[in-house]
């Protein structure tokens, strides 16, 4: 069971606006203006336009908000994005500028009913207020379980991928990048299905109930 509900966000009741949804789907072109529209899950969707040129880096949103009393109001303002050089020392990663704290973030949350997509940090900062990630809200005997389930999915997906595409493990004697990603999401994966065992066999031991080892 999770922990008691306190009125606290988590991640996932929040609508999320994520670089890397846009870059998967190329809306950050180097030199194009592109357009288009994110939905979220609770059926609110926003228009969006990207420009992405050496001297201008932005998003446009323009959406409008329905309060608890019925009135719209309509949003329409700029996220401008900067460029970090990445730590592997080729390329550059691609961070939003949070439109209310300049902070650099990959994700902005719009939360606890504030309209605008903003850095996790300024809800904290602001309104004392946190966003907690999922697994923060879990009592401590579910936290391994939810970890385990979480890695399975991302252990899933990439098995699918590199095995239907017959993708070979090695390249030149050497593992794959995407296959030694593999190997250490299964490591982690199987050291939380290890955590979540044994936590289930201590539960079960205040309650009297007893496992023979083999």
């Amino acid at each position: 069971m999770g922990k008691a509900n306190t009125g606290a966000w988590s991640t996932s009741e929040c609508r999320k606006l994520n670089i890397n949804w846009l870059l998967r789907n190329n809306y950050i072109r180097k030199g194009f203006i592109t357009r288009g529209q994110i939905e979220w899950t609770d059926n609110s969707s926003a228009g969006f336009e990207c420009k992405c040129t050496k001297s201008e880096k932005w998003l446009r949103l323009y959406y409008t908000v329905t309060d608890i009393e019925g009135e719209k109001t309509d949003y329409d303002y700029k996220i401008h994005i900067t460029t970090v050089p990445s730590n592997l020392g080729k390329g550059e990663v691609l961070y939003f500028v949070c439109p209310e704290s300049a902070k650099r973030a990959r994700i902005l949350y719009s939360a606890y009913r504030y309209p605008k997509y903003v850095h996790r940090d300024w809800y904290l900062e602001n309104h004392n207020v946190r966003i907690y990630y999922t697994t923060q809200q879990c009592a401590k005997r579910d936290y391994y379980n939810n970890r385990y389930h979480d890695l399975r999915k991302q252990v899933d997906k990439l098995e699918n991928e590199l095995f239907t595409k017959h993708r070979k493990p090695l390249y030149k004697g050497k593992p794959t990048k995407d296959f030694m990603k593999l190997y250490k999401l299964r490591k982690q994966m199987n050291h939380f299905d290890d955590m979540r065992n044994q936590v289930l066999i201590e539960n079960c031991k205040k309650i009297g109930i007893y496992f023979n080892r083999f």
